[in-house]
């Protein structure tokens, strides 16, 4: 059974986050894919949706999911934020803070702005 070793994964920094793949393709995950993402304090991903379902577990910090009708609900350490495929949200940290989640979705998934345009993710391969 192969092992990940967190000192062999190298993290990609986007916007001051760091994102690394625990359980990618390149990996030998087959089925579904494992980040994990720490957010610097105020920060967070784009604006952003999937095109597969997105689940995020809050490690540690807070913060709050927006959603694209400006709906906002806060989140803390053991919280798990569902988003639905094609859903429009943003993970902010509050200020002050940082956060630690980990994200899964099915491999493959693709990640895209808003308006459709793919983002790069080189940390799910």
């Amino acid at each position: 059974m192969p092992i990940t070793r967190d000192a062999e994964l190298e993290p990609f920094e986007r916007m001051g986050n760091k994102m690394q793949g625990l359980a990618t393709p390149s990996r030998g995950a087959s089925e579904v894919m494992v980040w994990r993402t720490r957010v610097a304090p105020g920060g967070g991903p784009p604006v952003h949706k999937h095109d597969h379902e997105e689940v995020v577990v809050i490690l540690s910090g807070t913060g709050r999911v927006i959603e694209e009708d400006g709906n906002e609900f806060a989140f803390g350490p053991g919280d798990t934020i569902y988003a639905p495929p094609g859903f429009v949200h943003e993970l902010l940290a509050d200020e002050g803070v940082a956060v630690e989640w980990i994200a899964c979705m099915p491999a493959g998934t693709k990640t895209l702005r808003s308006d459709g345009t793919e983002l790069t993710t080189p940390w799910a391969e």
